[in-house]
């Protein structure tokens, strides 16, 4: 056997073939993949705001004698693209500030 090989079959024909060290790096990339999934959802205005002072901040602040600079397109969502239309609506009409006639 030559000394750079591993031990086990070369191509693992079944699920026996594997050695469980080997689904460890299937499993995180899976955990992942779904975890950032998931968060996608919970990204708030004020992420993009960080965003966007962090790389100008960085910009000021970069070191003399590197070259190069950053092109920047900020896609900032607004607080009203997030508003359920109809409960506020609903909730307008109920406290009087809305008639409908």
């Amino acid at each position: 056997m030559h000394p750079d090989k591993a031990l086990g079959p070369t191509k693992p024909t079944s699920m026996k073939d594997l050695r469980l060290i080997a689904l460890c790096n299937i499993v995180y990339k899976l955990v992942v993949k779904v975890l950032t999934n998931c968060l996608k959802i919970f990204h708030l205005i004020t992420d993009n705001v960080m965003v966007a002072f962090e790389t100008i901040h960085n910009m000021k602040n970069k070191g003399r004698g590197l070259m190069g600079e950053i092109a920047l397109k900020v896609d900032i969502s607004k607080a009203y693209d997030m508003v359920d239309w109809i409960f506020l609506h609903f909730i307008l009409e109920r406290l009087g500030f809305i008639t409908d006639e």
